[in-house]
């Protein structure tokens, strides 16, 4: 039986990794040939980086390599995201706990009030609460928000801005409503969102914030590791997220751009789009010739680091900060999964820098004890 298993979840595993590995070299192509990349067939350096991510027994995705050496310039330690996914996030950031980790419903039960926007409302497996999980009811709803301006409705599930929607008081009329005109209400939340979502006051982020794209909350993707053999918490890189003109959302996947956040909080010098596209100039704003500096960005480094000191199961953090009026860093959501290393890599920053053999090392070791919650969710 137990031969008998782990062919079984050795055959899952392999399944897995080849879509991954389709999915990552789909992009990566794309990348390249949007950029007219030249491809890197062979190179010193290209030969050190495939002896050292192919330690996990798998070879990365060639076209990786080539896709972000453009940016990166050529280094072994560039992650391969298929590698990464199959074999780093698998121990640094454990399946088993991933449900719990990615619903954006639980992060008010772990951290602080003050440290997130204000949430009025959540849908939890369908049961409704407030923003304290005190139970409510339905008719509770218009008397919870009735004291903000705007509102942010998103899935607490799901991943990319998907599904965000932003809720206003309208001149004239009573309740919040939509661009499309659909007013808020639980009947509508339950149609669109049915049985995990919540209901958050939109943060008016602060005026520094703002200069990048005013009809966006522009955010801070920074991400933590924490340390396998001190455990200290330290912060990988960072990048400034920004909504394109007129949009809402600030995700790159939704149309917007990102500039690399140096360590002292000083701003890249272009704009990048998610496949490697780059401009200098991004809403008007020309990077090049421009030193912006994150205000406090030390403070804003120690609020990452105290939010991973409170999720223990994991090691690996994607923080998605925002800026408040008064200058308040405010997390919007905390992603533990599906690590969007190109953020990082295609402004620059091989992700794990001079960690990485540690890290490589670490996860390694580590493979054997991993939890069998793959082959316990097909089986």
């Amino acid at each position: 039986m137990k031969y008998l298993k782990e062919r079984v979840l050795r055959f899952l595993r392999a399944r897995k990794r080849r879509g991954i590995q389709r999915m990552f070299d789909g992009y990566h192509r794309k990348i390249i040939m949007l950029g007219n990349i030249p491809t890197i067939e062979d190179s010193a350096t290209k030969h050190k980086w495939n002896s050292k991510w192919s330690v996990f027994g798998a070879r990365p995705v060639q076209s990786e390599y080539s896709a972000y050496c453009n940016y990166c310039g050529e280094n072994e330690n560039i992650v391969p995201n298929d590698i990464s996914r199959n074999y780093i996030e698998t121990v640094l950031t454990p399946e088993e706990f991933q449900p719990f980790y990615n619903d954006k419903n639980s992060f008010g039960a772990i951290l602080p009030s003050e440290m997130m926007p204000t949430t009025y409302f959540r849908s939890v497996n369908g049961i409704l609460y407030d923003g304290d999980y005190n139970p409510v009811r339905k008719e509770d709803f218009d008397a919870l928000v009735d004291n903000a301006e705007k509102l942010i409705v998103k899935p607490s599930r799901d991943m990319g801005g998907h599904g965000v929607s932003l809720f206003s008081k309208t001149a004239g009329k009573e309740g919040f409503y939509d661009k499309e005109g659909n007013k808020l209400s639980v009947d509508f939340l339950l149609s669109k969102y049915k049985r995990n979502f919540l209901v958050q006051e939109c943060m008016k982020q602060s005026l520094y914030m703002s200069q990048f794209n005013p009809t966006s909350v522009n955010t801070l993707r920074i991400a933590t590791y924490r340390d396998v053999e001190t455990g200290e918490i330290r912060v990988l890189g960072a990048a400034l997220r920004i909504g394109g003109k007129g949009a809402f959302v600030d995700n790159a996947c939704s149309g917007g751009s990102f500039v690399k956040v140096n360590d002292d909080g000083s701003l890249g010098k272009y704009a990048c789009n998610q496949y490697g596209q780059t401009s200098a100039i991004y809403n008007d704003i020309n990077f090049a010739t421009s030193s912006f500096v994150i205000p406090e960005y030390d403070k804003i480094k120690e609020f990452v680091k105290s939010v991973a000191k409170r999720l223990p199961h994991m090691s690996l953090f994607a923080n998605d900060v925002a800026i408040d009026e008064n200058g308040n860093p405010k997390l919007i959501e905390v992603n533990t999964t599906d690590f969007s290393y190109w953020f990082y890599q295609l402004t620059g920053q091989a992700f794990f820098g001079d960690l990485t053999d540690s890290v490589i090392e670490y996860c390694l070791a580590e493979q054997s004890h991993l939890h069998d919650s793959l082959f316990q969710k097909y089986m």
